[in-house]
């Protein structure tokens, strides 16, 4: 079964390394992550990207992300 994007949109920034999300495989809840330096590539930032730029990043990027954790 493909995986679901979390209707509630949550996620959690993750010891400033990467960025875990839930997706859902029927009833079962699966954790995913991408890491700041996969999303620093995305968004095109460069290396000294803060916190912030990095939310906004998976935010912009999320449809994207989920798509490829499946």
């Amino acid at each position: 079964m493909p995986l679901k994007p979390d209707p509630a949109q949550r996620f959690e920034n993750f010891d400033f390394v990467y960025i875990r999300f839930p997706m859902w495989n029927g009833a079962m809840k699966l954790m995913c992550a991408v890491s700041w330096q996969a999303l620093i590539d995305l968004a095109g930032l460069d290396d000294s990207a803060r916190l912030d730029q990095i939310v906004e990043a998976f935010i912009n990027h999320r449809p994207e992300i989920e798509g490829r954790a499946q």
